[in-house]
């Protein structure tokens, strides 16, 4: 697990190394500032605790009503030297200074707000599930430090010192505090057993990222700041040696729902009220395409491989059948994962799904898909040279340049495109999906717009199909031409809405699917 987020989210690695290292609780290391620190000293000093009230998250004493100082190993205090190296760097890059009351874990630049503590229990779950451990509770890391000290031979009451209990006897204390270096050799000790499970912790290089001085996990940690709720991340190997990577949101218990996102898109694709996944109870699950994200690209892929990579995902997660709902440029996967692999999907819905578009349905769509239908006439090399400068462009200024791709959409639309949380999950999920470069979309695009390379007719499950009766960018023209060859489909239209109505219809579409 640390190495895995050593790799993964340096800034979650600092945090669990100072978890076992120290000790301290959830609420006490959240609380952490700057101020705290004792480079010098190589110590930490915990006076605070931040707690949920009745309001939401708020500072308070700690647990046991007294403030304590723990030493810190070498490896643990580099680590944290590093972390605030890069917590600077990342205040100067909006033009300010990390001040000693910023928080050491903060989901703000200028480390103004902590992370939340439900945030960092997901974030701990995303790292246990990518490492593929048995389940412990972010918690058991304290139990962890002091089971191993008391192993190691450090003396009980050092131990108890270390971890502020409140209970510890009197005796126990004085002896603590008249054996010196005790708690020294409690931060060795814990030192040599950290190292004999987990390299070297090396802060990552900033080489060859996409964006010059915003590395990804910058970019991650900033802008998912106190929204992103997921619960899960994690890579599989497919049986042809690709990577397909994946993302959870919502509970782990909640009924599984496979989310096929639009084009391109990403597994940071969902909807920006992540909270309503809990109030719903599902689990959703979004997946890299070929290509896209951190998905090993497939060349001159179709549809239907994508249908079968969600088969070994759902394998791998040890899930038989999901309810499926495949949104734009994914809806087609959502159809080829039904019509090839029916016994997977309990149910289905498409929302603005894509259809395919004859040169007579073309006048009335949005200037970028007009010209990618009009590319993919023209071979992979037309429709990557159609693509190649949007993605640069869309990596700049995604708001921007995704305002200028919906060129001809309706009022409607261009009223979601102005909402802030609309905005930060679009900037979000753009900057991860095209990372990899402008291969994937091509490869994509060439699939969906040209011949499909399953039979639609085929899709037997219950299906409901949500549209906008103004959708500029997949006609409706193209969907009723579709659903005549597909048999019995619940078409369900809003009148005087275009391509970005289901962002409103969120919970009525996920209500829907969960009745069948």
């Amino acid at each position: 697990m640390l190495e895995w987020s050593r790799r993964e989210n340096p800034p979650l690695f600092c945090y669990l190394g100072l978890a076992v290292s120290t000790g301290a609780r959830r609420s006490q290391l959240l609380a952490l500032r700057w101020g705290d620190v004792d480079e010098e000293r190589a110590a930490v000093a915990f006076t605070r605790a931040l707690v949920e009230g009745p309001d939401g998250p708020e500072l308070r004493s700690t647990k046991t009503h007294r403030t304590y100082r723990v030493e810190l190993d070498a490896e643990t205090l580099d680590v944290l030297i590093r972390h605030r190296s890069w917590a600077t760097a990342r205040a100067r890059s909006i033009g300010v200074e990390l001040s000693t009351d910023a928080f050491v874990f903060s989901s703000r630049p200028d480390g103004a707000k902590p992370w939340l503590p439900n945030w960092v229990t997901k974030r701990f779950i995303a790292a246990r599930r990518a490492a593929s451990l048995p389940h412990f509770r972010l918690h058991d890391l304290r139990h962890l430090m002091a089971t191993e000290m008391l192993a190691a031979g450090v003396p009980i009451a050092t131990v108890s010192q270390r971890l502020s209990h409140a209970r510890a006897s009197t005796t126990l204390n004085v002896y603590a505090h008249s054996v010196p270096g005790g708690d020294r050799m409690a931060a060795e000790t814990l030192a040599r057993i950290l190292a004999a499970n987990v390299s070297k912790s090396r802060w990552p290089r900033r080489t060859g990222l996409e964006f010059p001085g915003d590395p990804r996990w910058w970019t991650y940690d900033e802008s998912v700041g106190d929204h992103d709720l997921a619960m899960g991340e994690g890579r599989l190997t497919l049986g042809d040696g690709r990577t397909l990577a994946w993302r959870e949101y919502g509970p782990p218990d909640g009924r599984p729902i496979l989310r096929f996102q639009g084009m391109p898109g990403s597994r940071r694709s969902r909807h920006p009220h992540e909270e309503s996944y809990d109030r719903f109870g599902v689990r959703v699950i979004v997946a890299d395409r070929p290509g896209l994200g951190a998905s090993t690209r497939l060349e001159g892929r179709g549809i239907s491989v994508v249908a079968d990579d969600a088969g070994s995902l759902l394998d791998h997660l040890g899930l038989e059948s999901v309810h499926v709902i495949g949104t734009s440029g994914g809806g087609p996967n959502a159809l080829a994962l039904a019509a090839l692999h029916p016994a997977r999907v309990r149910a289905a819905s498409v929302v603005v799904g894509a259809a395919p578009v004859l040169e007579e349905d073309i006048a009335g769509l949005i200037g970028l898909n007009r010209d990618a239908w009009r590319a993919s006439r023209g071979g992979w090399d037309t429709m990557y040279g159609l693509l190649a400068p949007v993605r640069r462009a869309l990596l700049r200024d995604p708001l921007g340049a995704f305002r200028k791709v919906m060129d001809t959409a309706p009022p409607s639309d261009r009223a979601v495109m102005d909402d802030p949380d609309w905005q930060r999950v679009l900037k979000e999920d753009q900057r991860e999906a095209l990372r990899q470069g402008a291969e994937g979309w091509a490869d994509e695009a060439m699939a969906v717009f040209g011949s499909w390379d399953f039979d639609p007719s085929a899709v037997s499950c219950s299906l409901t199909w949500w549209h906008g009766e103004h959708d500029a960018n997949a006609p409706i023209a193209a969907v009723r031409r579709l659903m005549a060859v597909m048999g019995d489909v619940d078409l369900r239209l809003w009148n005087e809405a275009g391509h970005l109505e289901a962002y409103r219809r969120h919970d009525e579409i996920l209500a829907e699917l969960l009745t069948r």
